[in-house]
């Protein structure tokens, strides 16, 4: 993947360079009205720092609420779904922005990003009861944001089991409106485990379902989504229909 998002041709990218505006146009209209306005408030009182995490928080949260509010703009998608890709682009491109990376790395970090992104759902399936905008998209946009930073696969992986040492277990309860405060949580999460891991500091893969590699991390996942949890959707529906 990593040799991929290096060597591949500019030109072959320019799709995610429309899925970026695309997605960077609903988040702009995100920021008048609900969560996005209310981030943007708690900025200006200062009681949000302006950092790169939450730069991320903000541009994803924003386009995400707008989203599942029914705006009428098209968001582009990873591996289907909208969130996951307001997720994977606006996390990485919001530190893009914030410390001026070079357009041409973004791309090629969004393009690493997305191949993660794919690699991960393939284990935990297309629907499952943990979100994947965090443990799929997010994880896969911090491994985007250690490339940006030039951080190696040492650090990539670091960042990877930063995410899944955290929050391997937040559920998928449908979509909604609060899909945008998962999305706010894995972008800022998704940075943190990148800067963390690009300072030497990840969790140990002895820890928990964690593991040495990309393929051992999403395997154990995927058995815990699939095996541990068969039973979890079953009880989230039974929860909404009693209501």
């Amino acid at each position: 993947f990593i040799d991929f998002a290096d060597t591949v041709a500019v030109e072959e990218l320019a799709f995610l360079e429309e899925g970026l505006k695309m997605n960077r146009t609903i988040a702009a209209e995100g920021r008048n009205f609900g969560l996005g306005a209310q981030l943007e408030s708690l900025l200006e009182q200062g009681l949000l720092a302006d950092s790169p995490a939450t730069a991320a928080k903000r541009l994803t949260a924003a386009g995400s609420f707008a989203r599942m509010s029914g705006i009428s703009l098209p968001v582009m998608t990873a591996t289907g779904s909208g969130n996951q890709g307001i997720t994977l682009f606006l996390t990485i491109d919001a530190v893009a922005q914030k410390l001026n990376i070079a357009h041409e790395r973004e791309l090629r970090a969004i393009a690493l990003a997305a191949l993660v992104n794919i690699f991960g759902k393939s284990y935990i399936g297309a629907l499952s009861a943990i979100c994947a905008c965090g443990v799929a998209s997010g994880l896969g946009a911090s491994i985007g944001i250690c490339y940006l930073l030039g951080g190696g696969e040492k650090q990539m992986l670091g960042a990877a089991r930063n995410i899944l040492g955290a929050i391997s277990g937040m559920v998928c309860d449908g979509a909604k409106e609060g899909c945008a405060h998962k999305v706010e949580l894995s972008a800022g999460l998704a940075v943190d485990a990148a800067m963390l891991a690009m300072a030497g500091r990840d969790v140990s893969e002895q820890d928990g379902i964690l593991a040495e590699d990309l393929g051992g991390l999403f395997s154990n996942l995927g058995y815990l989504v699939n095996t541990g949890m068969a039973k979890t959707n079953e009880a989230i529906v039974e929860i909404m229909t009693r209501k």
